[in-house]
């Protein structure tokens, strides 16, 4: 009779563990995509003679990661809860930049860094702000990007020119869904400075 007792006292403490372990009650992980929008139109007549290849973005520390960071003005980075980007950020902002070329620049070809095609140029981005800055008490966050870029031809290896991009925004309220409505209108405009500056560059270069 004991030994059945411990038994069945040992089953109900593993039955208690496993629904702690598997019935959380943290709210589900919501992911969010930024997109490409309201670029200018790319220019009209031929397609300059460039191939370019978007490296993947080199991050700074504590960005390179899927979740959506938050900086206080303590220089305390952390990261909201329930909430994501759709992949790794270097993915997702390569992407966009990929994206963002093929759109506006009016390029022979665009392409990121895993091709098989050849390339004539190519571009690097260091990602050196994409966070959500709390900067004044009961204030919505300040969104702010700046995206250091080279771009280099692959005939010399060398860089041949360098830039820094940057833009910020206050999000219309402390919620999720207007910090990613801000998130994403910085982005555009940030690669919108992006290609316009490249594009002057390799249109003069040719």
């Amino acid at each position: 009779m004991r030994q059945m007792l411990l038994s069945l006292v040992a089953a109900a403490l593993l039955a208690g563990c496993t629904g702690s372990l598997f019935q959380s009650k943290l709210p589900a992980t919501a992911t969010y995509q930024l997109a490409v929008r309201g670029l200018a139109a790319a220019p009209a007549g031929p397609a300059l003679p460039v191939d370019l290849a978007v490296l993947k973005p080199r991050m700074e520390p504590g960005l390179e990661t899927e979740r959506i960071a938050a900086l206080y003005p303590d220089r305390r980075l952390e990261f909201y809860a329930g909430a994501q980007w759709s992949g790794v950020l270097d993915d997702v902002l390569q992407a966009l930049t990929v994206q963002a070329f093929a759109r506006q620049a009016n390029l022979r070809s665009v392409s990121g860094e895993s091709t098989r095609f050849y390339n004539t140029h190519w571009l690097e981005l260091n990602v050196e702000d994409f966070q959500a800055e709390y900067r004044t008490p009961g204030a919505p966050p300040v969104i702010k990007v700046r995206i250091s870029a080279r771009l280099g031809s692959t005939s010399d290896h060398v860089g041949q020119w360098h830039c820094e991009v940057q833009a910020e925004r206050a999000a219309s309220a402390d919620r999720m869904s207007a910090i990613i409505e801000a998130f994403e209108a910085v982005t555009n405009e940030v690669l919108g400075q992006l290609v316009e500056a490249s594009r002057r560059d390799l249109a003069g270069a040719g």
